[in-house]
């Protein structure tokens, strides 16, 4: 798969709760991420004990957290979220929606100066392909991408979550780059199915990896596995950690 360094991955934990079952499963999947992706139901969901799910995930996850919630309001709404999350010791990323505009894009990027929280801003959610971008955009799928990338690239973000399938253009434009960092989704790997699957634009892990993406998620493909540790171990031989 030659020689460039191999892209971060990181565990897509988007569930509405937190059972002992559960912590227990993180246990066993911890050796194999760098990372864990919360996302708004894990961020924003209240148990019936009135404790805050991402407060027990990320008590139980020694390592960095990725705050997946789109965030998309007015500027001062965004420097107000961010310099929240700003404060929380274990959150190593955030996203932010692409078409947030310049001004919260700042906003954001100044509240994360002097930190070590990366910023990214998501672009064309993977259950979209073309036909459905063109609806909702005006543009094609690539075209929207490359747009939202030069952006958030041009207004301080660190990177952008985009599919597999635009980032060798990203990187032929000198859009992505050393300091403008790829993330990518929707991975699938190992001839697992994935039931319900409503991604348009996925990528194997083989492909993520030739590609040269920085970091990559991984949820559904793992955790709806009767035995998740299996799928997770199959990656795990891929990056020498099982």
């Amino acid at each position: 798969m030659g020689t460039q360094p191999l892209p971060v991955p990181i565990l897509a934990w988007d569930l509405p709760d937190f059972t002992p079952e559960r912590r227990r499963l993180l246990r066993r999947l911890e050796q194999y991420f760098e990372i864990l992706k919360l996302g708004h139901k894990a961020f924003w969901t209240i148990t019936e004990g009135g404790h805050r799910v991402f407060d027990a995930v990320g008590s139980a996850w020694p390592k960095q957290l990725l705050i997946d919630i789109k965030i998309k309001d007015t500027a001062e709404t965004v420097r107000g979220t961010t310099e929240a999350i700003s404060d929380m010791p274990s959150v190593g990323m955030m996203t932010i929606d692409a078409t947030v505009g310049p001004e919260a894009m700042a906003a954001a990027v100044r509240n994360f100066r002097g930190t070590d929280i990366q910023l990214f801003a998501v672009s064309v959610t993977t259950d979209m392909d073309d036909k459905a971008c063109v609806r909702r955009f005006g543009k094609t799928v690539l075209k929207t991408v490359c747009s939202h990338a030069k952006l958030a690239k041009e207004n301080g973000v660190d990177g952008i979550v985009c599919s597999g399938h635009e980032l060798h253009e990203l990187k032929a434009r000198g859009i992505v780059n050393r300091r403008f960092l790829s993330l990518i989704p929707a991975i699938r790997f190992g001839g697992i199915e994935v039931a319900g699957d409503d991604q348009k634009r996925t990528c194997t892990l083989e492909q993520v990896v030739e590609l040269g993406a920085d970091y990559f998620v991984v949820g559904r493909a793992i955790l709806a596995r009767s035995e998740p540790w299996l799928a997770a171990q199959q990656l795990g031989k891929v990056f020498g950690l099982a």
